[in-house]
């Protein structure tokens, strides 16, 4: 079985991965369609990482059933916000407009495409997983 601990601890590392993800990502208010799709997918996933932990039924077979998708989302997230980060600059900086060209060129729509499908993926893997545990 799953220690629930653990479960609990890859919840909230992927909430905490999700958020910055989303920072990232909603601090463009002129962002492209697809810029604003994968925001609003990442917060999607955030909600239901949110919800999952706070479930406080983490334990047996539903948290054994969670150990895998879980470590698949945490993989997903961590490889996009470090993506992120590694492009990053702080918030008020006046190299701002060099962060989004370099996104924007490191990140054409496929890339965008591709971590957006991912991210539903992860969202819907862990919503009915989330199903299963409420129950």
């Amino acid at each position: 079985m799953a220690d629930p601990a653990s479960i609990l601890a890859f919840v909230l590392a992927g909430v905490k991965s999700a958020k910055i993800a989303y920072d990232v990502l909603s601090s463009f208010n002129d962002a492209p369609e697809r810029v604003r799709r994968a925001t609003a997918d990442v917060k999607r996933l955030r909600s239901t990482l949110e919800r999952l932990s706070q479930c406080r039924v983490l334990e047996g077979l539903s948290g054994q059933a969670l150990a895998e998708p879980m470590d698949g989302c945490l993989r997903d997230l961590n490889f996009f916000t470090r993506e992120l980060t590694r492009l990053a600059l702080e918030p008020h900086s006046s190299r701002r407009k060099q962060f989004w060209k370099r996104l924007m060129a490191m990140w054409d729509e496929k890339a965008v495409s591709e971590m957006c499908d991912r991210v539903a993926y992860n969202t819907a893997e862990l919503n009915f997983q989330l199903s299963l545990v409420q129950r």
